[in-house]
């Protein structure tokens, strides 16, 4: 009687699946994202990069920041972000605030 128990259990479990969709747990967590690239002035050296991507990452929203300097003293930085939480203008004042002024790269 057990057995059969389990067994209406889980399957009462996949028609509510079936019916309604995985659970929001297992749904996608980020549907909307957003890519730019950042131009980044001030940067020097390879501590520069970390700086600039650490004071990305801790602006609500950002998923992922890559940041690269190039020997000119510009670097670039990939952001992805959710536009429902953040934006460009707030990704500037993160750089900016850490000492590297930044603009969006339209090259």
């Amino acid at each position: 009687m057990i057995r059969n128990t389990r067994f209406t259990l889980l399957l009462g479990w996949f028609a509510v699946v079936a019916v309604f969709g995985l659970p929001a747990a297992q749904a996608n967590e980020h549907p909307e994202q957003q890519t730019v690239m950042l131009r980044v002035e001030n940067m020097t050296c390879s501590m520069c990069t970390i700086t600039v991507r650490m004071a990305l990452e801790n602006v609500p929203g950002v998923i992922k920041a890559e940041v690269t300097a190039e020997d000119d003293g510009i670097g670039l930085a990939k952001v992805i972000f959710d536009p429902m939480k953040s934006n460009v203008e707030a990704l500037v004042r993160a750089t900016t605030e850490a000492g590297y002024p930044s603009r969006l790269n339209t090259d």
